[in-house]
């Protein structure tokens, strides 16, 4: 089940509540788009999360683009922000596949009861889950079957590999994985720099596409997933990169790190 400390997630709520309506301001015309991908919105969120932390400075989302990520205005001085989620390569693959079936049946959900709306969020049993292709469809009607059932109150069994799923009211359909992050790795040098070299090599197409010199990269940790990173130490600088400003951001916590 997922373990995470109870008075931190509280902290990082009401953190995220006092920070609600400022985000809305940053990013609300953007994220009408109905086109964004649920990648693009994450971005979007993230960037616009960011820049609330820039509290004696007037920032803005002008728009949200390709290479780079974003146009901003700090202080009315118009910058390209490169957006890089930094994730760990050895959990990726199966935390995104399980991620896969619970978005699918929250599609699933909606299409099947389109009057109901609500959030799931919902444990395993055990975060090492494997399925074969064959039996996918078979487990996103299990899980519908079940949060249906909860929604009516109904007597149904819950599926083995469900360890609780609690819901709530909701303005759509939202189903929601959470993984044990006890366990959850610590950002090291040698990553964070392959990340920044990454976008480095693209820094003059994102000059030549934007018509902008000064360009910031915005590195992403620390997302409520076993795929992501934590921090321990924070000892990494670096003077020589053309980005104009470098930041790493822990989006769990809201914090952010200048780098350069």
């Amino acid at each position: 089940m997922f373990k995470i400390d109870k008075d931190k997630l509280k902290e990082a709520i009401d953190k995220a509540n006092l920070q609600g309506d400022s985000i809305e301001k940053k990013i609300g015309k953007i994220l009408v788009d109905s086109t964004l991908s649920e990648q693009k919105k994450l971005e979007l969120c993230q960037v616009g999360k960011f820049l609330t932390l820039f509290e004696s400075q007037n920032t803005e989302i002008i728009e949200q683009c390709e290479s780079p990520d974003f146009i901003i205005s700090v202080n009315d001085r118009r910058i390209g922000l490169e957006h890089e989620l930094i994730l760990n390569g050895q959990n990726v693959k199966q935390i995104q596949s399980i991620k896969n079936i619970f978005k699918l049946a929250a599609k699933v959900f909606k299409d099947k009861y389109p009057n109901i709306k609500v959030l799931a969020n919902c444990w395993l049993t055990k975060d090492n889950f494997n399925f074969r292709q064959i039996d996918k469809k078979i487990i996103v009607n299990q899980i519908v079957d079940y949060i249906y059932g909860l929604t009516q109150n109904s007597n149904i069994n819950k599926p083995d590999f469900l360890d609780d799923v609690r819901i709530s009211k909701h303005s759509g359909v939202s189903f929601s994985f959470n993984a044990d992050i006890s366990n959850i790795g610590f950002l090291d040098n040698s990553t964070l720099s392959k990340a920044i070299m990454k976008k480095e090599a693209l820094i003059e197409k994102y000059i030549i596409n934007t018509r902008i010199k000064e360009q910031w990269l915005f590195l992403v940790i620390g997302q409520v997933s076993p795929d992501s990173y934590e921090i321990d130490e924070l000892d990494f600088k670096i003077t020589d990169s053309r980005f104009e400003r470098i930041y790493l951001f822990e989006d769990f916590k809201s914090k952010k790190y200048r780098l350069k």
